[in-house]
């Protein structure tokens, strides 16, 4: 009875002491969504653009830009013609200057998304590119199976699916997946 104010019932008291927990609960759940956005807020702000250019940028080819990425970086390619035959394995976004003037070319393939057999796979969007000239004679070392001359996007553990890959605004052509060798299907 020490601790109620006079004039108030103790089941007044009781509603009151109630009510003040409710608004602390919101308050507190409050705090943990801000918490949370703000933590969001702080990853996507710390992802980077990374410049590929011919001339004057840090990194001069695809393959440069993509391993000094991390997760969530985007890799902005300028015109140009640029060396294929590197892998992406990393949640990145690269982006060019357009399907007819950044062009990424050879390699076997020219872009491989993903690590065979691996336990988690990236999540990567190409946007404004061609991809072109890719050709593959082998599947690792099996000479009589070939897969993916521009794009290849190995499967995952257990023979799972593989990256997530979003392809816009782009040009995939002049690619080819060919085996090296044949053999008697008997």
């Amino acid at each position: 009875a020490g601790h109620r104010r006079p004039g108030i019932s103790p089941r007044g008291y009781l509603m009151k002491q109630f009510d003040n927990w409710q608004a602390r609960g919101r308050n507190l759940a409050l705090a943990i969504v801000l918490a949370a956005v703000t933590w969001c807020s702080t990853a996507a702000a710390q992802a980077r653009q990374i410049a590929v250019c011919s001339h004057s940028c840090a990194y001069q080819q695809p393959a440069d830009g993509v391993a000094a990425a991390r997760d969530g970086d985007t890799v902005l390619i300028g015109p140009g013609v640029y060396t294929g035959g590197f892998a992406v394995d990393k949640n990145i976004t690269m982006v060019g200057g357009g399907a007819r003037q950044t062009t990424i070319s050879g390699g076997g393939p020219v872009i491989t998304i993903g690590k065979a057999d691996a336990k988690t796979e990236p999540v990567v969007t190409l946007r404004a590119l061609t991809i072109t000239g890719g050709q593959t004679h082998s599947l690792r070392a099996v000479t009589y199976e070939a897969d993916g001359g521009g794009i290849w996007i190995p499967p995952s553990a257990g023979g799972g699916v593989g990256a997530t890959v979003t392809i816009a605004d782009s040009v995939i052509r002049g690619n080819m997946a060919a085996p090296s060798t044949t053999i008697d299907a008997g």
